[in-house]
């Protein structure tokens, strides 16, 4: 038998689910195992999770952005952070949250004032490298109860007392002092009328002694005046009086003590040329009445004290000094360790048996307790 013969115009028997084609049609051409709906979806999937992930992209960079573009605050005991509303609610005249954020450029211009002026009066001569000069700043006594007089001013309480006696306890010259002997002591001026008392807005003829009575007793020991000459928004005059002493050269080895209000402290701060690069906190703790900032200058530091190592250049590991000497400044908060109860057992008011007074610490004003 002849093999059959297909006729070009015939077709060939369609398989089930085939459906016939005109030669006049474009072919279209399918993947094995697959289908136009089957990857319509799965394209649709790949651009929906490619845009969640876009979006998830751009969420993690804003609030890294936002992280690193908010201030941080300054921690307190126990390291609770500030609170805004009460500083707002407390202090409305002092600066807001929002207006304390710092300014690279305005701390190296404050530095440069410093330098200028060394090199201006001395050009560094009368200046040795490695000079020291630190400022203590801490706020005022306790308050507790708003202790106010028949005259509307304002004092320390009874612990706000006790721990300025204390305090006098940590400076002088002996080697088991604390700290050393302050060379100069400044307190916030007594009128100011615009202090609150409660919340409220004290009398304008009225006055806060609680800077003074916190160093009044370092004062007597130490036979020192305070100066309260400065007051609320004197901080360029107190920062430049300060500055032209140290860049004479009059305060090496020599400390400064002074007694400001707590939302202020930070603007002091600033204005003495320290912030959070240099180790000031951007807030004092509203409810820290035992801490202290401590700003030390320091006259060309080496650039580093680290031992040369065999495996850079000599060049690289040595210190060494800079070429244009210049002031460096370092901040960093302290606590005061005020223990009110074993302050008073020193002073003798919890001998064995107990004892009808206390307050014997009263009586060591200005003294060694």
């Amino acid at each position: 038998m002849s093999n059959p013969t297909t006729n070009n115009n015939e077709r060939m028997p369609l398989r089930a689910g085939q459906q016939q084609q005109r030669r006049d049609e474009p072919k279209i051409w399918h993947y094995e195992g697959g289908s136009d709906t089957t990857n319509s979806k799965s394209q649709h999937r790949f651009v929906l999770t490619f845009g969640i992930l876009i979006i998830m992209l751009v969420m993690v960079i804003s609030a890294m952005f936002i992280m690193a573009s908010t201030p941080k605050r300054g921690l307190g005991i126990g390291g609770n952070n500030d609170n805004d509303d009460y500083i707002r609610r407390e202090y409305p005249n002092s600066f807001s949250p929002e207006q304390i954020r710092y300014s690279e450029m305005a701390f190296k211009a404050i530095h440069q004032n410093l330098d200028s002026h060394t090199n201006k009066h001395n050009n560094g001569d009368n200046i040795s490298r490695l000079c020291e000069t630190t400022i203590f700043i801490l706020r005022h006594c306790m308050k507790s109860g708003y202790v106010v007089d028949e005259n509307g001013d304002q004092h320390c309480s009874y612990v706000g007392f006790e721990f300025a006696q204390y305090l006098s306890t940590l400076f002088g010259d002996d080697k088991l002092d604390r700290w050393p002997s302050p060379d100069r002591l400044y307190a916030l001026s007594i009128k100011r009328p615009n202090d609150r008392v409660g919340g409220l807005l004290s009398s304008s003829a009225s006055f806060n002694y609680r800077q003074h009575e916190t160093l009044r007793p370092t004062s007597i020991k130490l036979g020192l005046d305070i100066n309260g000459d400065y007051t609320i928004g004197d901080e360029d005059n107190l920062a430049a009086n300060i500055f032209h002493d140290i860049s004479m050269g009059q305060m090496c080895g020599k400390l400064i003590l002074i007694s400001w209000r707590q939302p202020d402290i930070p603007a002091l701060a600033r204005k003495l040329g320290c912030g959070p690069y240099e180790g000031c906190p951007t807030l004092y703790n509203p409810g820290a009445f035992d801490e202290a900032w401590q700003i030390k200058y320091v006259y060309d530091p080496p650039k580093t004290l680290a031992p040369e190592r065999d495996d850079v250049s000599a060049e690289r590991g040595k210190g060494g000094f800079s070429k244009h000497p210049k002031w460096t400044v370092f901040g960093n908060v302290v606590n005061l360790n005020f223990d009110p109860l074993s302050f008073s057992k020193k002073a003798g008011d919890y001998p064995p048996g107990g004892s009808h007074v206390g307050g014997r610490w009263i009586d060591f004003a200005g003294e060694e307790v």
